[in-house]
């Protein structure tokens, strides 16, 4: 039997044997060529926005503990204790093991404002668009708490 050009195959000719039998699982294999890499690419997307968002809220506590331990009794502004206070809550975190903590007096309103950024490191997520860092800050004021032992009511 001879077939036409442009006409399908007879269904038992081998022709038509032998094309549906190459082309078993190519499907499969594009799915997994186009499926994986993105998949990949979420997960390290993922990863990446939970780290920031992570370390701007530890940055965050951070310089509100900063801003409390500057505020307390005879200390009142030590830049030293509030640096200390800031590095316990960010030790261990993803390369922001050494914030830079400023404080600032506002002798009107009797108050502190610690002002504390750390840079973390985000190489591992470049090939997801993520820089090779960022810096994140962040600022709290806290009264003076003249009741601290040591304090002057």
């Amino acid at each position: 039997m001879t077939t036409h050009r442009g006409s399908p195959p007879e269904p038992g000719s081998t022709t038509a044997h032998h094309r549906h039998r190459d082309e078993r699982g190519s499907v499969t294999l594009e799915m997994v060529i186009a499926v994986v890499p993105l998949a990949v690419m979420l997960l390290l997307l993922t990863t990446g926005f939970i780290r920031q968002a992570h370390v701007r809220d530890l940055v965050d506590q951070a310089a509100q503990q900063a801003a409390r331990a500057a505020s307390l009794g005879p200390g009142y502004g030590d830049t030293a204790r509030a640096s200390q206070a800031a590095s316990l809550i960010l030790a261990g975190t993803h390369g922001c093991s050494t914030p830079r903590v400023s404080l600032t007096r506002d002798p009107v309103a009797d108050a502190v404002t610690a002002d504390v950024s750390c840079t973390v490191g985000l190489g591992d997520l470049f090939v997801a668009g993520f820089p090779g860092h960022q810096t994140i800050s962040a600022s709290a004021t806290s009264p003076r708490d003249v009741y601290a032992p040591g304090g002057t009511p």
